[in-house]
């Protein structure tokens, strides 16, 4: 009974509620925030990872699995009464301070570059101007670079896939660092924080590992503050890696006293 009504339940990118199969194929509906009465219920029809995506992707995924158009509050402005919402996962470096504050407005209809040299930096309040192109462009080519170690891991393992050089120079185009574009509150820059992860993690350096996956979890709070199995899961990878390093740190802290 609770698929058959589930099942009508309509999608949102913030939804209230997240299901999961139970016991004897029992569907569960829990909520994962406070629900107002007379509120409409709504899950997810995207994956816990794609609800991080920018709103371009996600509803890219969902005109072509669903066929349809997505105008919930995270993806229309409209939805939020015509003010000049931003896509909160589409960050960019400021090319003037530096820091992570110039973000695209959710869809328009208007070219992206034009929309993002209109954009000012909300922290130093310069507008983007002709420096809008070459912030796409270094995203494009990021994306490309995701695509194919994706398409990579399905065979191999991410420490098979990637050199020590190549990481160096993906690490410099993440808006972490002092010459990146692109984020760091970027939805590209979580999916290869990911993989980068779990190359130092193979690499046998599980400080920067750990860095990495708290880049990752402070994205992901900052972007969909609610309950989220990806965030959950990030913060148990970290965790485990925190109690892996400790044990390997006090062991050779023995064996250098023996």
């Amino acid at each position: 009974a609770a698929y058959f009504v589930s099942s009508f339940m309509s999608h949102s990118c913030c939804p209230n509620v997240i299901w999961h199969e139970g016991p004897e194929a029992l569907h569960v509906v829990r909520a994962r925030m406070d629900i107002a009465e007379g509120e409409e219920i709504c899950i997810s029809y995207l994956s816990e990872n794609a609800l991080l995506h920018s709103a371009h992707e996600r509803k890219r995924s969902l005109k072509q699995t669903k066929l349809f158009n997505c105008a919930c509050e995270r993806c229309d402005k409209r939805a939020l009464g015509g003010t000049s919402a931003m896509d909160c996962c589409r960050g960019f470096a400021c090319p003037y301070c530096g820091k992570c504050a110039v973000f695209l407005p959710l869809d328009t209809g208007v070219r992206a570059a034009d929309e993002l040299s209109r954009c000012k930096c909300s922290h130093c309040c310069q507008p983007v101007g002709e420096h809008a192109q070459g912030m796409l462009d270094a995203e494009k080519t990021l994306k490309l670079q995701l695509n194919k170690i994706d398409k990579a891991c399905e065979a191999k393992k991410i420490s098979e896939v990637l050199s020590e050089a190549e990481v160096k120079e993906m690490l410099g185009l993440l808006g972490d660092s002092a010459s990146g574009a692109v984020g760091p509150q970027h939805w590209l820059c979580e999916r290869i924080w990911e993989h980068l992860a779990a190359w130092f993690e193979a690499r046998g350096h599980p400080e920067e590992a750990v860095r990495l996956q708290q880049l990752r979890a402070s994205y992901q709070q900052e972007v969909f503050p609610w309950a989220n199995a990806t965030r959950a899961w990030t913060m148990q990878r970290q965790a485990r890696l925190l109690v892996r390093h400790f044990c390997h740190s006090r062991e050779r802290a023995r064996a250098r006293r023996a």
